[in-house]
């Protein structure tokens, strides 16, 4: 049950920084855009916390 609760957690802190990311370096991106950016920025945060917390 703990491990969900950290995965949650680090995709929705890469969900914000991916969202961010895209907001600021794209000027006034549609919604859609910013919504993909963050979905990739959680699943590669996600991802490289899988890589390096192997246990």
């Amino acid at each position: 049950m703990k491990s969900r609760i950290v995965v949650a957690v680090v995709f929705f802190v890469g969900f914000i920084v991916g969202f961010s990311a895209v907001t600021l370096v794209a000027h006034e991106p549609s919604q859609l855009v910013s919504l993909i950016g963050g979905i990739v920025g959680g699943y590669v945060l996600l991802f490289l916390y899988k890589r390096f917390n192997t246990s």
